[in-house]
């Protein structure tokens, strides 16, 4: 059995409907009203806008605590809908995890929706990582930052290439 097609495409009424939300999500916010903000903000994402999926993505990520599974859930339902910064924000997540195939996969979803940094990162992967690591060396961390650095340097990153290289001992 063929699957129906599937369109990203909002009604109008929808549409006017989730903006109406979403306007009275930061009016809410703005009084300082976060649980009303946070529904009025799910009404308008429930509804399909990529806007207000982005935005609780964002909410959730950024709670206290962190609500990661709800987040990347709207980021990815926003990422489908064309949001590439929601693909961006969710290659971001998995970098720091680390999950390289999960990273490079999301980075390739932002490039496609034309998110210009993700051709750039491709070419040189691991930017927040990367700082990750040289903080372990700071903090003494140092099998903890080697790991680090090996697998990024497993996946193409040339500034932990080269960071492992003046990490190891010199034969002079």
């Amino acid at each position: 059995m063929k699957a129906a097609n599937v369109t990203n495409e909002m009604s109008e009424w929808d549409d006017a409907l989730a903006r109406r939300l979403y306007r009275e999500h930061e009016i809410l916010e703005a009084e300082g009203d976060p649980s009303g903000s946070l529904a009025k903000l799910e009404e308008a994402a429930a509804l399909g806008a990529d806007y207000a999926l982005h935005d609780l993505g964002y909410t959730y990520y950024n709670a206290k605590p962190p609500k990661v599974r709800k987040a990347l859930a709207a980021y990815g339902k926003a990422a489908r809908k064309g949001e590439g910064a929601s693909a961006w924000n969710i290659a971001r997540h998995f970098e720091l995890q680390p999950s390289p195939v999960r990273y490079f996969f999301w980075l390739r979803v932002a490039l496609r929706l034309d998110v210009e940094a993700a051709e750039e990162e491709l070419a040189n992967p691991f930017p927040f990582l990367f700082l990750k690591s040289l903080d372990c060396l700071k903090d003494g961390k140092v099998d903890q930052a080697l790991r680090t650095l090996k697998l990024m340097t497993l996946h193409g990153s040339k500034e932990a290439e080269a960071a492992l290289q003046s990490l190891r001992p010199s034969s002079h």
